[in-house]
């Protein structure tokens, strides 16, 4: 069974349609990957996922769980985490306590406000950065723990976002554009920490501009335009398909269909 289930999902502004009518489904220790050219509705279909945005009509579903209609924080505590197309960490904040506001998310109660709202038994915050120091070291961040994020290169900081993301103990983890600012050694890292988590049984869905890092890195994906779904398959075959051609030159898609 699917971990994540998105079904028949309608999202208007307006009188735009930002997604008519999309399904997809991540299953555990997958990887999906979803392409499509700018203003295609993928953020939005996060955004819907994630809780931020409302659906006007469809389902959404997380394990046997209709989340639909359920806020932000609750789908965080069922294991859904997300990073963001423009980086959302507080800039005057170090690494470490940019990373600490994801075990933060955990908690159901008792915080107090310290500028951080840490946990406040002293013994949950030293498990909690036990477990952050633990995260940074696992994406070579250790040394950075003390940094201002402000002052660190974009990839850099996609890469705290994701840290603070996998501090939340996520089941469902979506990455939007988070190799952006990425090259090289760091844009491998991230295709290695992707394949890490999903051997572990993380479901991932992935929203790339990068044509080849999602080819080479998911298991299935999906191509979005103008708010639906036009093509599905897995990498071998999207590879194939003429509509990369779409997306590269940023025409407009149309005509659903799975690709073999």
């Amino acid at each position: 069974m699917a971990h994540l289930e998105v079904r028949d999902v309608a999202v208007r502004f307006g009188t735009t349609a930002a997604l008519d009518g999309v399904s997809l489904s991540v299953s555990r220790g997958e990887v999906v990957g979803i392409l499509g050219p700018n203003g295609a509705g993928k953020t939005t279909l996060l955004d819907v996922i994630s809780g931020i945005e409302r659906p006007q009509k469809g389902e959404i579903r997380l394990g046997t769980a209709d989340v639909t209609a359920m806020p932000v924080e609750e789908r965080a505590r069922l294991g859904v985490a997300r990073t963001f197309q423009a980086v959302e960490l507080l800039p005057s904040l170090t690494v470490e306590e940019n990373v600490l506001l994801g075990c933060q998310s955990r908690q159901r109660s008792g915080l107090i406000s310290d500028g951080l709202r840490l946990p406040r038994s002293r013994r949950a915050e030293v498990l909690a950065r036990r477990e952050v120091m633990s995260v940074l070291d696992s994406l070579g961040l250790t040394l950075l723990h003390e940094t201002p994020v402000a002052s660190l290169p974009l990839g850099t900081q996609r890469m705290v976002e994701i840290a603070r993301a996998l501090c939340m103990q996520p089941s469902l983890l979506m990455l939007d554009e988070a190799g952006s600012g990425m090259e090289g050694d760091m844009l491998r890292r991230l295709g290695a920490l992707i394949a890490r988590l999903a051997r572990s049984g993380t479901a991932i869905l992935l929203i790339e501009h990068d044509v080849e890092f999602v080819l080479a890195n998911c298991d299935f994906i999906y191509i979005i335009g103008g708010g639906r779904m036009q093509a599905r398959g897995t990498a071998a075959a999207i590879r194939r398909s003429p509509l990369l051609a779409d997306i590269y030159l940023g025409r407009a898609i149309g005509g659903a269909t799975a690709v073999a």
